[in-house]
């Protein structure tokens, strides 16, 4: 996982934020990659994670059934 993947993956969710179910899966699907990857022993832990973090600037509802 690289600084460019997650980017590539927030744009994604980007452009899915009017169908708020898809967006809110890719966005777990990302946080759950990254933290893989972390576990894997990534070189730069807190560079990925703050960067999936920047997931949640985008505005698309979030809600849990």
């Amino acid at each position: 996982m690289t600084l460019s993947d997650i980017k590539r993956r927030l744009k994604r969710i980007e452009e899915e934020s009017g169908d708020s179910e898809m967006a809110h899966n890719l966005e777990d699907i990302l946080f759950e990659d990254v933290l893989r990857a972390i576990a894997g022993g990534v070189e730069n832990p807190s560079d990925l994670a703050d960067a999936a973090l920047r997931s949640r600037k985008i505005k698309f509802p979030r809600w849990c059934a």
